[in-house]
Parts: structure tokens; sequence; C-alpha cells
């Protein structure tokens, strides 16, 4: 068996030195490293395992950072490859569609914040709307955050953003013109501008009928 540089054959097994405890072992006791020249870390699994244990916090810091500070590069990345690949993306989507299903309705309910950003956004861009490309979920947030997570009409717990001209009449969606709304509100409200909220809208003495303009 021909010996590569900084290996060893021991009883007949190529071996590498870890550079960590010092040990002489087996290349399957390294995790694989494609940029180094013989496809090797040079700290075997064992001492990987704990160095990541005590710089758990720091490394999954240093990751959240990354994502954060990349995140439209990643999106863009992986918007390029989906388009690219249709086919591969088509067969992971029917061999991973349950547990993909399970997933997509967690993530729906831990982020209607998100949800109702998008969802605004979308609606925004689609009637080119100003501030479209300005408001973002924190925006959104700080407005539903401002208003109590209540309905801005009647005192209802909110369930959707309500552009309070609506992007038909010209509204924008700068956060100034966002509020959050409960759907009974936002079904009488609809595109009409300006309204009048009926007294029976009113369910808490924050809720309001007065003319909104």
């Amino acid at each position: 068996m021909a010996q590569r540089i900084g290996h060893r054959i021991i009883d007949g097994i190529e071996t590498q030195r870890c550079w960590s405890c010092g040990r002489w072992l087996p290349l399957d006791k390294f995790a694989r490293n494609r940029t180094a020249w013989d496809n090797c870390q040079k700290r075997c699994k064992e001492c990987d395992k704990q160095v990541y244990a005590k710089k758990r916090e720091h490394i999954l810091q240093q990751k959240k950072q990354y994502h954060i500070e990349h995140q439209a590069e990643r999106c863009e990345k992986s918007r390029r490859y989906r388009q690219e690949h249709p086919e591969i993306m088509r067969r992971y989507m029917q061999i991973h569609h349950d547990r993909l299903k399970v997933l997509n309705k967690e993530w729906r309910s831990q982020n209607r914040e998100i949800l109702r950003a998008i969802g605004a956004k979308r609606r925004a861009i689609e009637k080119e709307a100003s501030g479209a490309k300005y408001t973002t979920v924190a925006h959104i947030s700080a407005r539903w955050e401002y208003y109590g997570w209540r309905c801005y009409l009647c005192g209802r717990p909110a369930e959707a953003t309500d552009h309070v001209i609506p992007l038909a009449k010209g509204g924008s969606h700068f956060p100034a013109n966002l509020r959050p709304i409960c759907t009974s509100c936002n079904s009488t409200k609809k595109d009409r501008w300006p309204i009048e909220i009926p007294a029976s809208h009113v369910s808490y003495e924050g809720g309001t009928n007065e003319r909104i303009s």
C-alpha cells in the first residue's frame, strides 16, 4: 500500500495523526474536508465533538450572524437552483411530501407576523404601491405592538394588516398607512375610503366609530 505524506501504515491500515490528541487513527475516524489535499480533517471526530461542545454557543452565534448578513444572497442562490433543477425539486417534494407538510404547518403557526408582512408586501408590490420595498417585517410588527395587537377599529384581537387608505385608492405601503385589523372589520371596510365603522363593531372603550380621514 502506498503511503501518503503525513500518513502512516499501521497493521496494513492507513492512519493519520490527530493534531489535538496526537493519536494515530484510521482515516475513517476523521471527518471529510474537500479543501484538504488528502480530503481529511486534521482533527479526529472525537476531538471535533469536544471542541464543538466548548464553543457551541459561539459557533451558533456566528452561523446566525452569517445567515442574517447573507440572507439576500442565499435566497437568490436557492431561487436560481430551483429554477435550474426543476426535476430534482419535483422529485424531492414527492419523496418528502408528508414531512415538508408538517414542517410547513409548524413554521406557519410560529411565524404569523412574517406571513402577514409577506402577504401585505406582495399585495403592495402587485399594486406598485410606494413603500413596498421599504417596509419590513420589523416595521409591521412595531405597528401591531403600537396598537396592542388589537384591531384599530374595534379592539378585537387582530388577524390581518390593513392598508388604512386602500392600495386601490392610492394608499401606500409605508408603516404610517398600516394598522392591525380583525376579520370582521376588514370584511366591512374592504377597499372603501373614506369609511365609517358602524357602532355595532365597537367592542371596547378603545374602539372608534368616528370617520377615518
